[in-house]
This record gives structure tokens, C-alpha cells and sequence, in this order.
């Protein structure tokens, strides 16, 4: 190549994180849920780690369920690892629907060896705009 002719080719650079987790010499494993919210039709809340150590959300399960303890709908989602001491935010949009019959929300987080549970009673004007 001489001076004058240009560097033909592509150059790709790569970044890549890879994470490693290292165990303390006393494992605590604790979470929990919280903030559950609903605001014009959609349904927040956190999943907190409380530990010492991350854990891995196998599953999130949200039910809506009517005033006659019936099912208005059923929504499941893969879930992510929770950092020690860190939280994820999880946001829902209820399906339009079912929003306005929905008088009780359940949520779950199904673990490797544990469950996370809990309901939040929803007032009658919470998909209203």
C-alpha cells in the first residue's frame, strides 16, 4: 500500500461483560415485593433483594381476579437475576378489558427454592385515565 492509497477493511471492536458471582461465608437469601401500585391501568412494583447474595426470578406470575373470586386474567413473564441489595422494577399494562372488573391483584415470584407473594385490594377507579 502506498501513502495516497486509503485502508480498505472493517475493524469491529467488542465489548463484552461477562458476571461472576462470588458466595460469602454466610449466605443470606431474602427478598421481597414491594410498592405494588396501580395508576391508569398499570400495575408497578418492585422486587427487592434484601440479602447478600443475587437471586434468580424463574418466573412472574400476576392474576387479576373479579369480586366473585373469579379469574378476569392470568399474566406470566420470564424472569431476571436481583443484584444483592439492588431491586427491579416491573411495570403491567391490565389489560383494558378486564381493568375495571379487577378487584383483587395477586402477584408471584416463583425462585429456585422460595416464593414471593402478595395481593393488592384495587379501587374501582384505578383504569380511568
Amino acid at each position: 500500500m502506498t501513502p495516497t492509497e486509503a485502508p480498505t477493511g472493517i475493524r469491529i471492536l467488542t465489548r463484552m461483560g461477562i458476571p461472576i458471582f462470588l458466595q460469602p461465608a454466610h449466605v443470606v437469601q431474602q427478598g421481597r415485593i414491594e410498592g405494588l401500585a396501580v395508576r391508569q391501568g398499570r400495575l408497578t412494583f418492585q422486587v427487592k433483594n434484601s440479602g447478600n447474595v443475587h437471586f434468580m426470578e424463574q418466573a412472574v406470575r400476576v392474576r387479576g381476579v373479579g369480586g366473585n373470586d373469579d379469574s378476569r386474567f392470568d399474566h406470566q413473564e420470564a424472569g431476571w437475576y436481583v443484584l444483592a441489595g439492588a431491586a427491579r422494577t416491573r411495570e403491567l399494562a391490565l389489560p383494558p378489558e378486564a381493568c375495571a372488573s379487577i378487584r383483587t391483584l395477586a402477584v408471584e415470584v416463583r425462585m429456585e427454592k422460595a416464593a414471593l407473594q402478595e395481593r393488592l385490594d384495587v379501587p374501582p377507579d384505578t383504569c380511568t385515565p
